[in-house]
């Protein structure tokens, strides 16, 4: 499935536009509070400045005099609109005229009847004067102050007000004493659901006038400060002040959207010029490379062609350089990697060659049995060992380690064994024959390399071993199941110091002992803690192996260093090897309830007597089986110990197996079970009893000793 890409393009577009979108709300936001805040002290100024223009106006008595006869008359003439009898409702086209019709009709009427009004004509221009300064007044408010509505009624009763005149139809009619609309003088009643305003007897209070918040400013009588001729209105409305704002906010947004997208689309246009076209170049062009180089179908490189002057064209530069050294690169290692195979192969045919110059990794004869080991750090190591008789009584052997790895290493190595082994067989003396071998060695050694070595002579007459210990690791002697180390003196390295003296130094070597013998790889191997194997494991492991054949001991050695390092990597050559001599008498002894004790003990024996007859070896091995398997599986003692005791003599080989398990004679407690062949453990006992000379048991300090003679 196609991993989805995310242009570099988009990504601009819609990072300019939510940067531009978020700073525009900001912005929008900003203005729209500050133009409702100064809408709003605007409405507060006009307000005040209405208020203080209607202060300064009717502070003149003859201000207050024109206003009060003025509102005097509106209210005689709403008082006389019951005319012959017939009430003329509010609604009557002639209350809802101009001044002058208005007028008109009154003087048409009988003089008598409007005793205090028009019907007075010659009173006429003084009514109109004095009306006109209402007016005037109300348009003056209205342009000095700029409010929304200035008007001046009088509230005839509790449920009605008369109104006198309205600075909005002043404006409308675009004259400047242009009466009321409706009339010189409105009327109004409040209804059922109307509310009526309470009007504020003093001071400037705010009152809702048809559902319009109005100042209302009280004006008095001269030299009278409770009674009210007129109440003049500033009539304002917030909520449109704040929805006007919200209208130039909305206006502004949609601007500033619509220009913060252009500049958008122009800014991506130039980015996508400038840099997001070359971007596109390069990554094609690295795709393409990538694509070529997995293929391995790069042979020449990819011009990646931008002109850009800057660090675009730096880049795609840097990657058509970087294409060309690849190339480079990817021809020397083909190089490399074939001669790196050809070396490998010569090493693989170094480290054959090295290994089989070797002798056998095991050994055995009627005197003897020897095991050896190696496990190289790299395809060629600098560890050897090696073994030889120098005549019938003495064997030789010996076990090194060359300082430095690989190739060097190995050819030391060989050109070390072939000139111990020559020396030792052309000297009897064992120090004499190191020693030559050591000037031989430094003398061309350009290398300045080294080995330490452990070299032994075991004469099996005497039963001792003689050997020089070069700065080797010490060995150990096992004897009668006890193990011990071979202390002794550590001589020089041999191939650093010429004509250097070594010490030979001897030791006890009976039949039946073993000499362990290894390198420091193995005692300085570490695991994943930075842990060496060291010393202690070592001599543990060969005391629980004491008793073992050299197979079981180097199997133990083995499998317990491959659980100890376990995945870490080994950095040195390991090398162990081990001898032991043959002798008439074996000693086992087990301390476990196991079937492995059936398998170790028949190693042991094969090793110890390899040199009979394989019949005899052969009986002996079924015999083992038998017993020990009885022994494991019948015995209900749990800590069972078990010996097992070999002779060897001329006419016979005689075994003595001792347990300290229940008294039971197998040979003769068990003639029922020999009748019946099919019954466990029947046609075992007739088969020892074919394949021997003679069976006896005893029991004996609470132990069983079953003693078979072939």
């Amino acid at each position: 499935m196609k991993k989805f890409r995310f242009p570099i393009l988009l990504k601009v577009i819609l990072a300019g536009l939510l940067v531009s979108f978020v700073a525009s709300g900001v912005a929008i936001w900003i203005s729209y509070t500050n133009q409702v805040e100064t809408a709003k002290e605007t409405m507060e100024n006009n307000i005040n400045n209405s208020i203080d223009n209607l202060k300064n106006y009717y502070n003149t008595p003859s201000n207050v005099t024109n206003l009060d006869t003025a509102k005097t008359h509106v209210k005689d003439l709403y008082d006389a609109r019951v005319l012959d009898g017939t009430e003329y409702e509010l609604n009557d086209p002639r209350f809802h005229n101009n001044f002058n019709e208005f007028e008109d009709y009154y003087r048409s009427l009988d003089g008598d009847i409007y005793k205090n009004g028009f019907g007075f004509y010659p009173g006429k221009a003084e009514f109109q004067a004095k009306y006109n300064t209402v007016t005037s007044a109300l348009l003056s408010t209205k342009i000095s102050a700029n409010s929304v509505a200035t008007y001046c009624a009088y509230p005839a009763s509790a449920n009605r007000i008369v109104f006198l005149g309205d600075s909005r139809q002043i404006e409308y009619e675009g004259q400047e004493n242009a009466p009321f609309y409706h009339l010189a003088g409105s009327f109004y009643e409040f209804g059922e659901g109307d509310v009526a305003p309470v009007f504020p007897s003093e001071n400037i209070q705010t009152v809702l006038i048809y559902g319009k918040t109005c100042k209302v400013y009280p004006v008095n009588v001269v030299d009278s400060e409770t009674e009210i001729i007129a109440y003049f209105f500033i009539e304002y409305d917030e909520a449109s002040v704040v929805a006007r704002a919200k209208r130039v906010a909305s206006t502004e947004m949609i601007v500033l959207a619509i220009t913060a997208a252009a500049i958008v689309l122009i800014y991506a246009l130039i980015s996508y010029l400038l840099f997001v076209r070359n971007i596109n170049k390069l990554s094609k062009a690295s795709q393409k490379i990538r694509r070529k180089l997995l293929d391995k179908s790069l042979k020449e490189p990819t011009e990646i062609n931008v002109r850009s002057h800057d660090e675009m064209q730096d880049l795609a530069s840097s990657l058509n350089t970087l294409q060309k050294t690849v190339l480079n690169y990817a021809e020397i290692v083909k190089k490399e990697t074939s001669e790196r195979e050809r070396l490998n192969a010569e090493l693989e045919v170094a480290s054959k060659i090295q290994l089989e110059a070797l002798p056998p990794s095991t050994f055995n004869d009627e005197k003897l049995s020897l095991k050896a080991y190696i496990k190289t750090a790299k395809e060629v190591g600098g560890d050897f060992y090696d073994y030889f008789y120098i005549d019938e009584s003495r064997f030789a052997l010996l076990i090194a380690d060359v300082s430095g790895k690989g190739v060097p290493a190995a050819l030391f190595m060989m050109r070390s064994k072939a000139i111990l082994k020559n020396e030792i067989l052309s000297n009897n003396n064992l120090d004499e024959a190191i020693s030559k071998a050591n000037s031989i060695l430094v003398s061309n050694n350009k290398e300045n390399l080294f080995v330490t070595a452990f070299i032994g002579v075991v004469d099996l007459k005497k039963h001792e071993v003689s050997f020089v210990n070069a700065g080797h690791e010490k060995p150990y002697i096992i004897s009668k199941g006890k193990v011990r180390k071979l202390d002794g003196t550590s001589n020089f390295v041999i191939g650093e110091i010429d004509s250097f003296k070594y010490k030979v130094e001897k030791a006890q070597f009976n039949n039946g002992d073993s000499l362990v013998m290894f390198t420091d790889g193995l005692n300085e191997s570490i695991n994943k803690e930075k842990e060496e194997f060291g010393y202690k494991r070592i001599e543990s492991l060969l005391e629980s192996n004491a008793c073992s054949s050299l197979d079981g001991l180097f199997h133990s050695v083995s499998n317990a260093h491959t659980e100890f390092v376990q995945d870490e990597e080994q950095f040195d050559d390991i090398t162990m090897m081990a001898i032991k001599l043959k002798s008439d008498e074996l000693h086992l002894s087990f301390k476990k309830k196991d079937y492995s004790v059936i398998e170790e003990a028949t190693n042991a024996f094969f090793e110890n007597y390899s040199h009979l007859d394989e019949s005899i070896k052969s009986r002996v091995g079924i015999v083992l089986d038998e017993l020990l398997n009885n022994q494991i599986s019948y015995e209900k003692v749990e800590d069972l110990r078990v010996n097992l005791d070999f002779y060897l003599t001329k006419k016979e080989l005689k075994f003595v197996l001792t347990s300290n398990g229940e008294n039971f004679n197998p040979f003769v407690d068990n003639k029922a079970k020999e009748k019946n062949e099919n019954e466990v453990g029947g046609h075992g006992i007739n088969l020892v009893k074919n394949l021997t000379k003679k069976q006896t048991y005893t029991f004996k300090n609470n132990q069983s000793i079953i003693e078979i003679v072939f």
